[in-house]
């Protein structure tokens, strides 16, 4: 291979019109030796030219150590992330539609473009970014969709006050760290409500973002997060029935079905398998239920949650015992070894993608 192709290889810009490529290594060889070594690279190229790189794209792999790693180690950006005010703008368009300021034709507008807009925006950037440089500005978009700095320091707020006994303080945590989620804590005990929470938005925050990462790049991942927030704000402001409401249900749910089973699977695998298979089997029920996520995650964890309201408490997902302060640790303990796990399976995946 020609320094020119190695280097257009590298970058992701060669393309070979003469012949479609061939899916894997295997079969990228054999076309290679009987073109007489002619060049090919990665099926689809043209098709997701503008596209953010899946798994399959030689940079993958950087731009998505380098989203983490950022988020890790830097945090985020607080106020002026670009999802908290993107909820902004959500709630405040959700509760004028629940207010009944705008037609439904005007409401589905707005929320097409509100949320469309963002990941168009970062397809044109990324079209215009620099060829050889584009899993910077990938890195960089997953540093924003995703939030395992953000989680571990909302949980240990939650862990710290459960410690001190403080529940208002606990509860007005716990609030913070589901943010638009619809899981009331005042329905449950602060403990379970922590360990859900902490289950849920680990999925949410991590570990679905780097499932649509892998398929479909930084705009896959925001566009997820996007989809969540904006159902999140048409239920808090009232507007669930709205149009735009019903739309973003819909849509969360179905970009949400494989990523929550695998999270589940992965929550049952670190744990106690049988008893997190059991649960999901049997608790996880329809939408509005706990759902895999919890069901399974609770049961791998050896916890019974329930809630408190009503004539009696009763249980609503996992077995054993109630959850006690120090189970929330445990909970974002098993978070952090599911994120480790995908990043291990993922960069495996890679390397096979991409031999």
């Amino acid at each position: 291979m020609s320094l020119s192709h190695a280097g257009a290889a590298a970058s992701g810009l060669h393309w070979n019109r003469r012949a479609p490529a061939p899916v894997c290594g295997a079969f990228a060889r054999r076309a290679r030796a009987t073109a007489g070594g002619a060049d090919y690279d990665f099926p689809f190229r043209r098709m997701t030219s503008l596209a953010l790189p899946s798994l399959l794209h030689p940079a993958w792999a950087w731009a998505l150590l380098l989203g983490i790693g950022l988020n890790v180690v830097c945090g985020e950006p607080g106020r002026w992330h670009p999802l908290v005010l993107f909820d902004r703008a959500a709630r405040g368009a959700a509760r004028r539609r629940a207010a009944g300021d705008s037609s439904h034709g005007a409401g589905l507008v707005a929320g097409m473009l509100l949320l469309l807009a963002p990941p168009a925006a970062v397809l044109v950037l990324r079209h215009w970014w620099p060829a050889g440089w584009r899993w910077l500005f990938e890195g960089f978009v997953l540093y924003l969709a995703v939030g395992p700095r953000g989680l571990h320091e909302q949980v240990a707020q939650v862990g710290a006050a459960l410690v001190r006994d403080d529940l208002p303080a606990a509860r007005q945590a716990i609030q913070h760290l589901l943010g638009h989620e619809a899981l009331a804590p005042d329905a449950m005990p602060v403990a379970d409500a922590a360990v859900a929470g902490t289950l849920a938005q680990g999925h949410e925050r991590i570990l679905a973002p780097l499932f649509w990462f892998a398929l479909a790049g930084g705009a896959g991942a925001l566009t997820y997060r996007l989809v969540r927030r904006l159902h999140g704000a048409w239920q808090a402001g009232g507007a669930g029935a709205d149009p735009v409401g019903r739309m973003a249900a819909r849509l969360a749910y179905a970009l949400d079905w494989v990523p929550a089973r695998l999270s589940a699977a992965s929550y049952a695998v670190l744990g106690d398998i049988r008893a997190a298979r059991w649960c999901w089997q049997h608790q996880a029920g329809p939408r509005g239920g706990p759902g895999p996520i919890v069901a399974a995650g609770a049961g791998a964890l050896g916890l019974r949650l329930g809630v408190s309201g009503g004539a009696a408490p009763r249980s609503i997902a996992g077995v054993g015992r109630p959850p006690q302060p120090r189970d929330v640790a445990r909970a974002l303990a098993l978070v952090a070894s599911a994120m480790l796990l995908w990043l291990v399976v993922l960069g495996l995946l890679h390397l096979v993608a991409t031999r």
